[in-house]
């Protein structure tokens, strides 16, 4: 797959009058981009589209900071938006710089990270803590509206001290790209950690109810399970049942929809199975009529995991499934030029991978990133 940009003479309906969309081809429905094929079959989008080409990425020396001329951004302010074609992503953050003690996160390798990985946005090291961002995606594609992931939630009651009844402005933001709730058609949650599913539930009328009650949830079975078995009940003892208040409401309203790990959620978006974070643990392929990008989820979570594809977190389940995916999936990305963007990394949160050494490296996806707000123009029905 070619994910350049380039200048277009065309137009969609889900664009501000400033976008430009340039022309080329998705992936065949059937493709898997995990599997380890280097390039996927293509089927044209349509016969006025012509294919993209490959932007040009530069290889980072060694120790050399690709980010090194970007200031590290200070709040939570809209981050710009990335461009597709006729799909655009747009991160909707929650917080932009949760500060986190190396060895809490990463025991297996303690000491103080080194490299272009621990430096600013991604590391503060005067306080020696690496940085982390909390944010959801909104997909806006000619057809539908769709969240991918829910961040951690406001005013829940959580055992970590920094998400704990918080109040973040999280939906203030969300309704500033123009939609309401009722105009998500579908919320996808990655895997079910507590920082992924907060804003799936509201609390109105004394209790937590959906809050996308028009939407359908998408999760895998195997996830769902897991964290519905003992271990999974064990497992949430250092967060507390964050199910209980927001997945299954969304249940008991007939919202929640358990596919299987490489469901294809519509034209333009569907999953790609990622376990080893946790056993049911999806990253999502949105594809658009110029590029693609792989919302890789917590498939990694901080830029020292391309450095070194081996380091896993203290939270995965399976820390060296966890590693293999990554691995593979970095590899992947680097391969077929596919922009990425992780959950957890702090802005410039999309890049494109490069291999560097052992391990990979990430140049900003600027051929994609547009700055300002994005306001969805109308809605997918002309409404």
């Amino acid at each position: 797959m070619n994910n350049g940009t380039g200048p277009g003479d065309s137009s969609t309906s889900n664009k501000p009058e400033h976008a430009d969309n340039s022309s080329g081809s998705r992936p065949s429905p059937g493709s898997n981009p995990l599997s380890g094929r280097s390039n996927p079959a293509q089927t044209p989008t349509s016969s006025r589209l012509n294919p993209a080409h490959t932007p040009t990425r530069s290889q980072p020396g060694p120790g050399h900071n690709p980010l090194s001329h970007r200031p590290a951004p200070t709040d939570n302010s809209p981050r710009g938006w990335f461009d597709l074609g006729d799909v655009v992503v747009v991160p909707v953050v929650e917080a932009s710089r949760l500060l986190i003690d190396p060895a809490e996160f990463f025991p297996g390798h303690p000491g103080v990270p080194s490299g272009w990985a621990a430096e600013e946005p991604w590391f503060d090291p005067g306080r020696g803590r690496l940085v982390f961002t909390m944010q959801a995606f909104l997909v806006v594609t000619p057809y539908e509206r769709i969240l991918v992931d829910a961040c951690v939630g406001d005013g829940k009651h959580r055992v970590r001290p920094e998400f704990d009844r918080q109040d973040s402005g999280w939906w203030q933001r969300f309704s500033a790209t123009g939609l309401s709730a009722d105009d998500v058609s579908t919320v996808v949650l990655s895997h079910l950690h507590v920082d992924h599913v907060g804003w799936a539930t509201r609390w109105a009328d004394g209790r937590w109810q959906p809050a996308f009650a028009k939407a359908r949830h998408v999760l895998t079975a195997s996830e769902y399970d897991y964290w519905r078995s003992d271990a999974g009940a064990a497992a949430m003892t250092r967060t507390g049942d964050y199910l209980a208040d927001s997945i299954e409401p969304v249940a008991e309203a007939g919202l929640l929809d358990l596919t299987p790990p490489d469901a294809e959620i519509g034209p333009h978006v569907r999953l790609c199975p990622a376990p080893g974070h946790t056993p049911g643990n999806t990253a999502v392929l949105v594809t658009g009529s110029r590029a693609r990008m792989l919302l890789t989820g917590d498939v990694l979570h901080h830029p020292l995991q391309m450095t070194d594809p081996d380091i896993s977190t203290r939270y995965c389940v399976d820390p060296e499934l966890s590693a293999l995916t990554r691995r593979r999936t970095l590899e992947w990305l680097a391969d077929t030029g596919t922009a990425m963007m992780p959950a957890h990394f702090a802005a410039p949160s999309a890049g494109h991978v490069v291999r560097h050494g052992s391990g990979f490296a990430f140049a900003p996806a600027v051929d994609l990133h547009r700055p300002g707000r994005y306001v969805v123009a109308d809605r997918p029905d002309g409404g």
